[in-house]
């Protein structure tokens, strides 16, 4: 789940995993007019991230990929089951 908010709402969506070096893709309306930088990933066993960097995006196609802030020690957790 991916957990957004602005100055007034708060939004949430689904994303996932592409590589296991913490970059993932979602829907761009679920970031639009976020504070980026602010949201937060959590995993399905609980563990939150934050998002590190957005590196693309696109209203019109509504996508965006970005990587998340993590440690070498939470590689495991992102790998595919």
């Amino acid at each position: 789940m991916i957990f957004t908010k602005d100055a007034t709402n708060e939004y949430q969506g689904s994303g996932f995993f592409i590589s296991e070096d913490g970059l993932a893709i979602s829907n761009y309306h679920v970031f639009k007019g976020t504070h980026i930088g602010a949201e937060i990933i959590e995993l399905y066993n609980g563990k939150q991230y934050k998002v590190k960097e957005v590196l693309a995006y696109s209203e019109r196609y509504d996508y965006i990929l970005f990587r998340i802030e993590r440690s070498e020690e939470h590689t495991s957790e992102l790998q595919s089951r």
